[in-house]
């Protein structure tokens, strides 16, 4: 396949652009080791991985070759090349884009399917437009072996409701790495809904920005988290309130244990022409065992008094109190944090909207924090 003249300048850009440092105050540093040069080079030779998408026929899907001008120009739209180095080579090596549009007043009555399989280093791309009063559930399930940089754009009409699930699964026997930058533009009264949930051996980084760009508009972030091993999380959650009456809803769970470490950022910006917005963040986080860590760093700007904003952070052990009640009702110990495991979990996986997806992450979970 050609280079694009986009691509070409990306490919300029990540040349000229600083290797990334990932350091966001005292003792909070993401350090994957990454040789970017490496890396171009081995995207530039490795070919594109296998999406399936499954929809109603209601629903357009069009994969690059498809796209006409008016498509190609939202490749870029919400996520630039040149804001740094790893998203210049994301546009670089890109190989792989989805374009869906949900055409307006849809209401969906079964979800939209992603599945993502990625064997060697790629880069792959997904922009959703969702029209005015439509209604949609995307479910993306991916599993990556390689290196793995993923794009996601969303584009809300007037009213448009999108939900987009996403959960991330890593082979036991390999260490993977996964840069996922995912923003969302949200018109009037129209809301966005973001499921995260990440487990598995392997390095990722996950960025989501929702831009409440019209009075009404809403989005909720879910994200839950598992680690163990040396796994490296670096999560980051922000939503810009860039009109009245907008309302941002922000909430993370996590369980850490071996030597995983996560740092999780979570920023509510509310601008001065945004008055009466609302926005709510919390991110909780259980540590096992000495070795596992957790940095947790909640942000509020707010350039507007009249709000109502509100954030809070918690990182600790298992409640000993509650290992003691379970036990003292004749449940074992192993089985008893167990339970307190998937209970501290549980309101993350709840808000998955499939019954069949919530009990795979349930088990997923359970497999990934030994008893």
């Amino acid at each position: 396949m050609s280079l694009t003249p986009q691509q070409i300048q990306a490919r300029e850009t990540f040349h000229q652009l600083e290797n990334p440092s990932w350091k966001y105050g005292l003792g909070m540093v993401f350090a994957p080791k990454i040789n970017w040069d490496e890396l171009l080079v081995q995207l530039q030779q490795s070919p594109p991985g296998k999406i399936t998408v499954t929809a109603d026929p209601a629903i357009r899907v069009y994969r690059w070759a498809e796209l006409d001008e008016e498509k190609r120009e939202y490749l870029q739209k919400l996520v630039s090349a040149s804001e740094n180095k790893m998203l210049a080579l994301h546009y670089a090596a890109l190989k792989e884009v989805i374009f869906i549009h949900v055409p307006a007043h849809y209401h969906s009555t079964s979800p939209l399917y992603i599945n993502s399989q990625q064997l060697s280093p790629t880069a792959e791309q997904i922009v959703v437009v969702a029209g005015k009063n439509a209604a949609a559930m995307i479910l993306e399930t991916s599993t990556s072996t390689a290196y793995k940089s993923q794009v996601v754009q969303l584009f809300l009409e007037e009213n448009a409701q999108l939900t987009y699930c996403s959960s991330s699964s890593h082979n036991s026997s390999t260490t993977s790495t996964t840069f996922t930058t995912k923003r969302a533009s949200v018109a009037h009264d129209a809301m966005v809904t973001w499921i995260d949930v990440i487990s598995g051996n392997s390095v990722q980084q996950l960025a989501i920005q929702s831009h409440l760009t019209q009075p009404g508009a809403m989005a909720k972030t879910y994200t839950a988290f598992s680690g163990s091993h040396t796994n490296l999380y670096d999560i980051n959650i922000e939503s810009f309130h860039q009109a009245a009456a907008t309302k941002s809803i922000m909430k993370a769970k996590g369980v850490l244990e071996g030597s995983a470490k996560a740092t999780y950022r979570g920023t509510i910006r509310i601008g001065k022409n945004a008055p009466d917005s609302v926005g709510e963040q919390r991110s909780d986080a259980l540590l096992l065992g000495e070795n596992a860590h957790c940095d947790a760093l909640p942000i509020l700007e707010v350039e507007n008094d009249d709000v109502v904003c509100s954030h809070g952070s918690t990182i600790g052990p298992i409640d000993e109190e509650q290992l003691y009640y379970l036990q003292s009702r004749g449940i074992d110990a192993r089985a008893a944090r167990q339970i307190i495991i998937a209970g501290f979990l549980e309101p993350i996986v709840k808000e998955i909207p499939e019954e069949k997806i919530r009990e795979q992450w349930r088990e997923a979970f359970r497999h990934e924090i030994s008893p």
